[in-house]
C-alpha cells in the first residue's frame, strides 16, 4: 500500500486529496442544481438553480429542497413554496438557514421541519428587497437592491441593525464578511469590492477605504483565522494580503480574466479556485509562493470550506483536500528519519518477527516519548481504521519500552477515534477530521446526532464520554410522540400503553423532565389526553404547572400547584384563571380549593379590595363584603366623604344578616356626622377620631356642654367620661373648673384621679385638697409620699397600719423628731 497515496507537493508542503465517499445519490444533475454543504462534516442541501435555463415539467414545477448526508444518503426532501431564495447555508448545529428576498430568515432541520421563521422588522428591507446575503453560524448580512447593508445577529434572539451607508452608486463587484468571532472588537465587518477598484470596510460605525491596489476585484475570501484575505483581480491574479491590507504576501497569475465559479481557502496555507463549464472543470490549489496544484474533473464541483481543509463534492465523489498533518508527514514521508517514522518501522519489523525491531527502538531511546506522541497524533488524523490500528499499535510498542509514560493522550485518542469511525460510516456520512471533532465538541456533536434522529448513537456517545443523556432521551421521546402520536387512537388503553413505553425508557434517568415531551404531544401530535398522561410523570411542579396552563388545563394546574405546597405556583395559576375565566367561573373554581381561596383573599386584602368584595358577594357573604367597605373607610388615605359613603354601603350589607354590626356601623356614621359638624363649628381635626378622643378634644376646645351631649348620645359610661374630663381640665390648667366639677356630685371614679392629674401638672396645693378627701388611708399615704408631704403621709400610713409604708417614709424623710414618732408607731404596730 502506497503510504503517500494522494499526496502532492506544493513547494515545501505536502497536500493530500482523499476520497471520503462514493456518492450514493441518484439522478442528481449538478449542472442544474445549487448545492450548499454544512461545515464540520455537515449535510448537503440541493435545490434548483433558477439562474440557469432549465426545462420545467409538471413534476418539477414547484422546486424542492433535497437534503443529503456527505455520503449522498438522502435525508429528506420537501417542496419549497415559501418565496424566492436569495441564499441558504448551514450553521454549526445543522440548521439550514434560508434568506428570502423580502428579508425573512427561515431555519429548518435536516428533515425539512421549520424550526423558526424570522420576518424582518425593517421596512427598508421589505421595500427594496434583498439582492444578496452572507450567512454564518451566528447571523446574516444582507445587501438590498438600494445597495445598503443590514446585519441580523443571533437567530435565537434576533435583532437587525443597519450598517453605515457605503455610498455605492453601482453594485459591488464582490463582497464578503469577516465574521464577528474573527475580529478584534467582535463586530461584523463587510469587505466591499467597488467598480472603482478599491475595497471598502463597512461596519456599524464607519466606512473605511482600504486604498487597495490591483483592483477591481471579482472575488474575495477570508481565511479561517480572519487574518488573511485572498482577492481575485479583474486581470486574473490571486492576491493574498493581510486583512488590514498592510502586508502584501503573495500574488499568482492564473491567466484567466473571468471570476472563478467558487473561491475559498483550504485551511490557512492555500487558496482553492474552481472554473469550468459542461464537462470541463478544473480546480487550482494555490500556495503561498505562487506554486499551485491542478486537479481536473468531468463534472461540476461544490466546495465546502473546513477549518483544516476543504471538502470537494462532485456527482460521484466526496473528497477532502487538506495539508498533510505534521505528524503524518513525519512518519510516512519518503525517506523520513524522524523518531515517529523509526518507531513505525520498528513496529512493522515486529509484526514480521524481525529482530531489527529491537535495534530500531533502542536507536531512538532518548526520543521515544516524541516518537510515541507522533504515532498517536498521526493515528488521530487517519480515516482508514486499519492504518489507525497500525499507528496505535506502534505507539503501544513504544510505551512498552518507555518508563513512566503518561497514557492519557493515548486513551483519549482511542476513545475519540472509536466515535469518529462511527460518525464517518457511510450510512451516517459525517466525515469529521480529528481537529474538527475537537473544535465541534461533544455537546454540539450530540446535538447534531439528535437533530438527525440518531438517538441511539447519541445516547451511546453520551454514556461513552460521561455526558448527561437527558436531552437525548427527551428529544427521542418528543420525536416518537410527533411521529406516532397522531395515529394513536384516543382510548385510554392505547394511550397508556404508549406512555408506558416512553416512561420505561426514561426511568433510567431519575428526575428527567416530561414537560417538553407533553408539549410535543399537545402542540404537534394534537393529543391533549396523551399530553396530560405524560405530564403526570413530570417530577417538578415548577415545570408541570406552567405546562398545564399552556395546555389550557388550568383547574388541573391549580390542583398540582396546591399539592406542591409552592404558593408562588398557586398564585400563578390563580392570576391565569382570573384573566382567562369569567368572574363566576373563576369564583366557582377557587371556592372548591381552600388553599387557593385563602391565598386569593389575602392577595385581595393587600392589593384589590374590589375583587374581594366581588368574591364575598358571589359567595353570599354580605357581612364579609361589608367588612371590606369598613376597612376601606378607615384606610389612612380615605377622605371624610369616601369614608362616610363606604360606611353607608357597609350598613346596607350588614342589615341583611348582622343586626349587631349594622347598629355599630350606624353609630359610626352618626359619629362621623357629629365630627364633621365639630370641625365646622370648632375647627381642628375630628373626623376619624374615636368617641373618647372627640369628647376629650371638645373639652380642650372649651365646649364641655357639647362633650356631655356626645357622651350621652353615644352612651359613654360615666367613669370614662369623668376620666376624660378630669384629664382635659388638668391639661388646660383650669383647676378652678376642675374643683367645681368634683363638687357636682360624688365622683364615680373617686378623688384619686383628681389628685393624680394635679400632681402630674405640678400643682401640689390642689392635689392636697383631693388627697384629703380619699377615704382609703393607704392610697392617701402613697399620694402624700409622691408630693413629699411626710407628716400627713405618716398619719395616713399609721392609720393604715402599714409597716412597709412607715419604713418608706422614715427612710425618705430627714426630720429626726418625725423619725422618732415613726419608730414609736412601728413598735406599736
Amino acid at each position: 500500500m502506497d503510504l503517500m497515496e494522494g499526496w502532492a507537493l506544493l513547494r515545501d508542503r505536502y497536500y493530500r486529496k482523499m476520497e471520503l465517499y462514493e456518492m450514493s445519490w441518484e439522478n442528481v444533475d449538478l449542472n442544474r442544481l445549487r448545492l450548499v454543504g454544512g461545515p464540520l462534516g455537515g449535510p448537503i442541501a440541493a435545490t434548483r438553480d433558477d439562474s440557469k435555463l432549465q426545462r420545467v415539467t409538471s413534476a418539477t414545477l414547484k422546486p424542492t429542497i433535497d437534503v443529503y448526508s456527505s455520503s449522498g444518503v438522502k435525508l429528506s426532501s420537501f417542496i419549497w413554496d415559501k418565496g424566492h431564495i436569495v441564499k441558504m447555508a448551514w450553521d454549526d448545529i445543522e440548521r439550514l438557514v434560508v434568506v428570502l428576498d423580502d428579508g425573512t430568515i427561515a431555519l429548518y432541520n435536516v428533515f425539512g421541519d421549520q424550526l423558526k421563521r424570522i420576518p424582518t422588522k425593517r421596512e427598508e428591507i421589505r421595500q427594496n428587497r434583498v439582492r444578496d446575503a452572507y450567512i454564518w453560524s451566528g447571523g446574516v448580512v444582507m445587501l438590498t437592491h438600494n445597495l445598503q447593508f443590514f446585519c441580523t445577529m443571533n437567530f435565537d434572539d434576533p435583532f437587525t441593525i443597519k450598517l453605515r451607508d457605503p455610498g455605492l452608486v453601482e453594485p459591488p463587484t464582490c463582497w464578503t464578511v469577516i465574521e464577528p468571532q474573527l475580529t478584534e472588537n467582535n463586530s461584523v465587518q463587510v469587505l466591499v469590492g467597488t467598480v472603482s477598484g478599491t475595497i471598502l470596510t463597512v461596519d456599524a460605525n464607519q466606512v473605511q477605504d482600504m486604498l487597495a491596489p490591483n483592483g477591481p476585484f471579482l472575488a474575495i475570501s477570508v481565511a479561517p483565522t480572519g487574518k488573511l484575505l485572498a482577492c481575485f483581480t479583474k486581470t486574473g491574479s490571486v492576491w493574498v494580503v493581510s486583512a488590514d491590507f498592510a502586508q502584501n504576501l503573495s500574488s499568482f497569475e492564473t491567466g484567466l480574466n473571468f471570476p472563478p465559479y467558487q473561491f475559498a481557502w483550504c485551511g490557512i496555507d492555500a487558496v482553492v479556485a474552481v472554473w469550468g463549464a459542461g464537462e470541463d472543470w478544473f480546480l487550482f490549489a494555490i500556495g503561498p509562493f505562487a506554486n499551485f496544484l491542478k486537479y481536473t474533473y468531468r463534472e461540476p464541483l461544490t466546495l465546502v470550506p473546513e477549518p483544516d481543509g476543504i471538502r470537494i463534492v462532485s456527482g460521484k465523489k466526496c473528497e477532502l483536500l487538506q495539508r498533510v498533518p505534521t505528524a503524518t508527514e513525519a512518519i510516512f514521508r519518503a525517506g523520513a528519519d524522524t523518531p515517529g517514522a523509526t518507531l513505525y518501522a520498528a513496529f512493522e519489523a515486529y509484526e514480521k518477527n524481525d529482530p531489527q525491531s529491537d535495534e530500531k527502538i533502542r536507536a531512538i531511546a532518548e526520543d521515544l516519548g516524541v516518537a510515541i506522541d507522533q504515532t498517536i497524533d498521526a493515528a488521530s488524523h487517519e480515516f482508514d481504521p486499519i492504518r489507525q490500528r497500525s499507528l496505535l499499535k506502534a505507539a503501544s510498542l513504544g510505551k512498552a519500552f518507555k518508563d513512566f509514560y503518561m497514557a492519557d493522550h493515548f486513551v483519549e485518542v482511542c476513545k475519540n477515534l472509536r466515535i469518529l469511525n462511527q460518525l464517518r460510516d457511510f450510512r451516517l456520512g459525517m466525515p469529521l477530521t480529528y481537529p474538527q471533532f475537537k473544535l465541534l465538541g461533544p455537546e454540539l456533536l450530540v446535538e447534531r446526532l439528535v437533530g438527525r434522529h440518531q438517538h441511539l448513537l447519541a445516547f451511546q456517545v453520551c454514556e461513552y464520554l460521561g455526558l448527561k443523556t437527558d436531552k437525548v432521551l427527551i428529544h427521542w421521546a418528543c420525536t416518537k410522540v410527533r411521529v406516532k402520536g397522531p395515529g394513536l387512537p384516543d382510548d385510554d388503553m392505547a394511550l397508556r400503553s404508549f406512555v408506558s413505553t416512553i416512561a420505561n425508557k426514561l426511568q433510567a434517568v431519575p428526575g428527567i423532565s416530561y414537560a417538553e415531551i407533553a408539549w410535543a404531544a399537545y402542540e404537534q401530535a394534537q393529543k391533549p389526553k396523551l399530553a396530560t398522561l405524560l405530564l403526570d410523570f413530570e417530577p417538578r411542579a415548577q415545570e408541570q404547572v406552567p405546562m398545564l396552563i399552556r395546555m389550557r388545563q388550568a383547574e388541573r394546574a391549580l390542583e398540582k400547584a396546591i399539592q406542591s405546597g409552592d404558593t408562588d405556583l398557586v398564585h400563578l395559576v390563580i392570576l391565569h384563571l382570573r384573566r382567562d375565566k369569567s368572574r363566576e367561573q373563576f369564583f366557582d373554581i377557587i371556592s372548591k380549593h381552600e388553599v387557593a381561596l385563602s391565598l386569593y383573599i389575602r392577595y385581595c386584602k393587600e392589593q384589590d379590595m374590589d375583587k374581594l368584595r366581588e368574591l364575598y358577594k358571589h359567595q353570599g357573604k354580605s357581612d364579609m363584603a361589608a367588612y371590606t367597605y369598613v376597612k376601606e373607610a378607615y384606610a389612612p388615605a380615605s377622605d371624610p366623604n369616601t369614608k362616610r359613603e363606604n360606611l353607608r354601603t357597609a350598613l346596607t350589607l350588614y342589615k341583611q344578616n348582622n343586626s349587631y354590626a349594622a347598629k355599630a356601623t350606624e353609630e359610626q356614621i352618626g359619629l362621623l356626622l357629629t365630627q364633621r359638624d365639630l370641625e365646622i363649628s370648632l375647627g381642628g381635626q375630628f373626623v376619624g377620631s374615636s368617641v373618647s378622643s372627640t369628647i376629650y378634644r371638645c373639652i380642650l376646645m372649651g365646649d364641655s356642654k357639647r362633650a356631655s351631649k356626645i357622651a350621652s348620645d353615644f352612651k359613654v359610661p360615666d367613669n370614662r367620661f369623668w376620666w376624660l374630663k378630669v384629664k382635659a381640665l388638668a391639661e388646660l390648667g383650669d383647676f378652678e373648673e376642675l374643683e367645681k366639677f368634683s363638687k357636682e356630685k360624688k365622683p364615680p371614679i373617686g378623688f384619686k384621679p383628681f389628685a393624680d392629674v394635679c400632681i402630674d401638672a405640678g400643682n401640689v396645693n390642689e392635689a392636697v385638697k383631693y388627697i384629703r378627701k380619699i377615704s382609703q388611708a393607704e392610697v392617701r399615704a402613697r399620694l402624700f409620699i409622691r408630693i413629699k408631704n411626710w407628716r400627713e403621709a405618716f398619719v395616713a400610713a399609721k392609720d393604715a397600719k402599714n409597716p412597709s409604708l412607715l419604713m418608706t417614709i422614715r427612710n425618705a424623710c430627714k426630720d429626726p423628731p418625725l423619725q422618732e414618732q415613726i419608730d414609736d408607731a412601728l413598735r406599736s404596730v
